[in-house]
């Protein structure tokens, strides 16, 4: 028969055996070594001065005094001497001056709070993949001093780490650095097939929304957003009620190389509307571009001035810039640069030598002021008369074609022109009787440019 226990090394008492108390005795005193056990500390070495009875220190490396050769023993001050217990792999103990939970992991005792678990499971069991598993309503994570910030890591940018929400553990959203390093938002119907709807570049300056429909009830922040409602800055996401748009990053200067679809200001482009007006105020202005799927860009961009332009790519490439008309431009002074349109549509007015009306492709009407002109000079079987030089009201580039009438005078009378020129002509006034007081009109029809 054994002498000892197999766990504790208690002594057993034997058959026959005198003085059967000691031996009884002795397996209490091991017993209340190390149930429950406490200890003043795990890693002492020297033993320590005028100890109390039932005193227990966990024994480190190196003991020294009594305790030498005694390493990772358990220490028990009797009163007299102390007892020893050798400790088995996984006794758990209680340290009063660490004030922590210490394992013996069979070589050395380990505080339990610096050694690593391998799986961890709070009312659930934990797995080799879900080393840690948590089953509650809740989890808290909270602060320890100012704030809290929760860590996940990758080994390479080819791996992933994010966060899957499941439902019946079936994913259907997932948002993270899935096989990159940009940031990416993905819904899946069966946890099969995934769809990303948001996309942020890692250098923050992309943002792709590839959803069929986002619906936002809140306040959308951050450096891919516009910081302010006048915060031109390429590549952010408008807020709402935007009102203004900066006068334009550098980006913006060059149009003609612009690509992708966006909004924002331009700043003395090189390609902008100024060279079609011929305006340096208009060097400045805000652009709208949308690029279709085949690289066809469409563009709508507004002068400084007010002045609406109209873009559009073809196979022959981007093509010159259309001005858009509306009712601030339609009637205004007309202009012609390059072979290009600068003004307005219609242009009408007055000087003191009659009207005018001018058209954008370069037709010019003008009509006179009325003159009299006496017609008493006999020319064979009529009488005549001649007016003084009348200019148009504008000049022409050339002598336009002009005809004359007859605003009052008698029934057999008439007008007609002669002298014409590019800036003016001359009346003539005919009747078939001598007569005073014919007022004689024009109307000239040519071109201003």
């Amino acid at each position: 028969m054994s002498q000892t226990s197999s766990r504790f090394h208690l002594p057993y008492i034997q058959p026959a055996q005198a003085q059967k108390h000691v031996t009884h005795n002795e397996a209490l005193r091991v017993l209340d070594a190390v149930m429950q056990l406490v200890v003043e500390t795990f890693d002492a070495t020297t033993p320590p001065p005028g100890p109390a009875i039932g005193e227990s220190y966990g024994l480190g490396a190196g003991a020294t005094a009594d305790w030498a050769g005694k390493d990772t023993h358990i220490a028990v001050w009797n009163g007299a001497s102390w007892d020893f217990v050798a400790p088995q792999e996984g006794w758990v103990g209680w340290s009063k001056q660490q004030a922590g939970q210490w394992r013996y992991d069979g070589t050395a005792w380990v505080e339990m709070s610096a050694g690593p678990v391998d799986q961890f499971g709070i009312n659930t069991s934990a797995d080799a993949v879900n080393r840690l598993a948590v089953a509650s309503q809740a989890t808290l994570l909270t602060h320890d001093g100012a704030g809290h910030q929760l860590k996940i890591n990758k080994s390479a940018e080819t791996e992933t780490v994010s966060v899957l929400f499941q439902s019946d553990y079936t994913g259907h959203a997932e948002m993270g650095l899935t096989g990159v390093t940009d940031f990416d938002i993905k819904v899946s119907p069966d946890g099969a097939g995934w769809n990303t709807v948001l996309s942020a570049a890692a250098n923050g300056s992309d943002v792709t929304l590839a959803a069929t429909r986002i619906t936002l009830n809140g306040t959308a922040e951050g450096t891919a957003v516009q910081a302010h409602s006048a915060d031109g800055t390429a590549g952010r996401i408008l807020l709402g009620g935007t009102t203004a748009l900066a006068a334009g990053p550098a980006t913006l200067t060059d149009m003609a190389t612009l690509d992708g679809t966006r909004i924002g200001g331009f700043n003395n482009s090189d390609s902008g509307p100024h060279d079609l007006t011929g305006q340096g105020g208009d060097r400045y202005g805000m652009m709208l571009q949308v690029q279709r799927a085949s690289g066809r860009r469409h563009r709508v961009y507004q002068t400084l001035s007010g002045q609406m332009f109209h873009q559009h790519e073809s196979d022959l490439g981007m093509q010159p810039a259309r001005r858009v008309f509306d009712d601030r431009n339609l009637l205004a002074d007309v202009g012609f640069n390059g072979g290009i349109p600068t003004g307005g549509v219609i242009e009408s007015g007055s000087t003191v030598d009659g009207s005018y009306t001018r058209f954008a492709d370069g037709t010019q009407i003008c009509w006179s002021l009325p003159q009299a002109i006496d017609a008493t000079t006999a020319s064979g079987a009529l009488f005549a008369g001649q007016g003084a030089v009348a200019p148009f009201a504008k000049p022409f580039v050339a002598a336009p074609v002009v005809s004359a009438s007859l605003v009052a005078g008698a029934a057999a009378a008439w007008a007609s022109v002669r002298d014409v020129t590019a800036t003016g002509f001359t009346p003539l006034a005919l009747s078939s009787t001598s007569t005073s007081g014919l007022e004689v009109v024009a109307v000239a029809i040519g071109r201003w440019h």
